[in-house]
C-alpha cells in the first residue's frame, strides 16, 4: 500500500473549506498523478487540513480517482483560541493514530515536507519501520532565517530512505548519497485554451506574489519605462490590501513616463488565469537575486509560464540555471529595470519554440524515477 501524507485540498472537500496552501495543493495533485503513473497499487491520500469554518466537520473517506482514496479528519474551528488549539491537538491525535494503525513496515509513505511531522514521522518511522520518500520542496529555516531551526530540519530529514527535491541544490544541502528524484515543480502543460489578445503587440506578464520583501511585482514595473509602445505589461497576482494598493500605485506612477502600456489585472484563478495567460509571450521571474531561501527553492511560476507555452525571463540564479530547464530560460544578471528590459527585447520570438514538450520530456523522467524510489 503506497500512502501520501500532506495538507490536501480537492474538489470533493472543498465545501469544507480546509486549510491548504494553493501551490501545495497544485504540487500535491502533480506528483499524485505521477503516483499513479508510476505504480499500479491503491493510493491512500492522508490530509490533516483543518477546517476554517467555525463549526465542527467529520473526518471521512472517499475515492478520488480509480486507485486512489482520500481520508481527512475530523476538525473544528473556533473564534476562541483555547477551543482552536484543542482542535488542533485533536487532529494531531488522530493523525498519530491513524498512521500508527494503518501503515505497516511493507508499506511505504510519501511525505510533503512539513515542520507539523517531525517529531510525528521521527517516532513513527522507528516503530514501524516502513518505506519512507520525503518530498522537500524547501527548507523553512531558510524561509525564517533560523540557524538553529536549520540544523533541526536537516537532522530530521535523514530519517528518509529516498527523496523528492525540487532542485539539485537542495539535494546537496540535505543529503547526496540516498536515491532521489527531482522534480522543480508540475511538469503539467496546459492545453491551448485559445484566447489571444489580437493587438500584433508583445506581452509581457508578471504573475505571482505582491510581497515587496520577495521583489516581484515592485521589480517588474518599473521595466515598462524601458520599453515602447510595442510592448504591454500585464500585473497578475495578489496580496494583502495595502500590498495591492501599493501596486496599483506603482503602476500609475510610472505609466507617466512609460510608452509601454501597464495593465493591473489582479487575482485571476483557473481556466480564466491560464487563458490570460496564454495569450501573453514572455513571462517574468523577477524576485530578488540575494535572497537567502533562492538556494533551497525553485520559483513555481517559471513552470507555470512554460507550462502555457511562453519564454521565460528571469533573474540569474543558481537554482534555476542548473536546473533541468535551464538552458531555456532568458536570464538578467543586474537587478535593474533598464537591464531587464534590454533582455526582454533580446527574445526571439519567432524562432522554434515548445517549452510544453520541454515539461513533457522532463515529466516521463520523472515517472521513471519515481518508480525506482518505490521499488527498492
Amino acid at each position: 500500500m503506497i500512502y501520501y501524507l500532506g495538507y490536501y485540498n480537492c474538489d470533493q472537500i472543498r465545501s469544507e473549506s480546509r486549510l491548504a496552501a494553493p501551490a501545495t495543493e497544485n504540487k500535491m495533485k502533480y506528483i499524485l498523478s505521477a503516483l499513479t503513473e508510476a505504480c499500479d497499487e491503491e493510493i491512500t491520500v492522508v490530509s490533516p487540513a483543518q477546517t476554517k469554518l467555525c463549526r465542527f466537520v467529520k473526518g471521512r473517506k472517499l475515492r478520488i480517482g480509480d486507485n486512489v482514496v482520500l481520508k481527512t479528519f475530523s476538525s473544528f474551528n473556533s473564534k476562541n483560541k483555547l477551543v482552536r488549539i484543542f482542535g488542533h491537538l485533536l487532529t494531531r491525535l488522530n493523525l498519530i493514530y491513524y498512521l500508527l494503525k494503518n501503515v505497516n513496515k511493507d508499506d511505504h509513505l510519501v511525505v510533503y515536507h512539513s515542520l507539523v511531522f517531525m517529531n510525528i514521522l521521527k517516532l513513527l518511522k522507528k516503530y514501524k519501520k516502513f518505506g519512507l520518500t520525503i518530498e522537500v520542496e524547501e527548507l523553512y529555516s531558510d524561509v525564517t532565517e533560523n540557524e538553529e531551526q536549520r540544523k533541526k530540519e536537516i537532522e530530521y530529514l535523514q530519517i528518509a530512505d529516498s527523496y523528492i527535491f525540487i532542485t539539485e541544490l537542495l539535494r546537496k544541502e540535505v543529503n547526496d548519497k540516498k536515491p532521489f528524484a527531482i522534480s522543480h515543480g508540475t511538469y503539467s502543460a496546459v492545453s491551448d485554451l485559445g484566447f489571444s489578445f489580437n493587438d500584433d503587440k508583445v506581452h509581457v506578464v508578471y504573475a505571482g506574489t505582491f510581497r515587496k520583501a520577495k521583489g516581484g511585482a515592485f521589480t517588474a514595473i518599473p521595466v515598462a519605462q524601458y520599453l515602447d509602445e510595442n510592448y504591454v505589461l500585464e500585473i497578475l497576482g495578489s496580496g494583502s490590501k495595502e500590498e495591492v494598493e501599493e501596486v496599483k500605485k506603482e503602476i500609475e506612477e510610472v505609466s507617466k513616463e512609460s510608452r509601454c502600456m501597464v495593465n493591473y489585472v489582479g487575482f485571476k484563478s483557473g481556466d480564466d488565469f491560464n487563458s490570460y495567460i496564454q495569450a501573453c509571450h514572455i513571462g517574468l521571474s523577477t524576485q530578488l537575486a540575494d535572497a537567502k531561501f533562492n538556494a533551497t527553492s525553485f520559483p513555481s511560476k517559471v513552470l507555470m509560464y512554460m507550462s502555457n507555452g511562453l519564454r521565460v525571463v528571469s533573474v540569474r540564479i543558481p537554482a534555476i540555471e542548473t536546473s533541468k530547464v535551464g538552458e531555456h530560460i532568458y536570464y538578467y544578471d543586474e537587478q535593474n529595470a533598464e537591464e531587464i528590459a534590454k533582455v526582454i527585447k533580446s527574445v526571439q520570438l519567432v524562432d522554434e519554440y515548445d517549452s510544453r514538450k520541454v515539461l513533457d520530456v522532463l515529466h516521463k523522467d520523472f515517472v521513471k524515477q519515481f518508480n525506482s524510489l518505490l521499488h527498492r
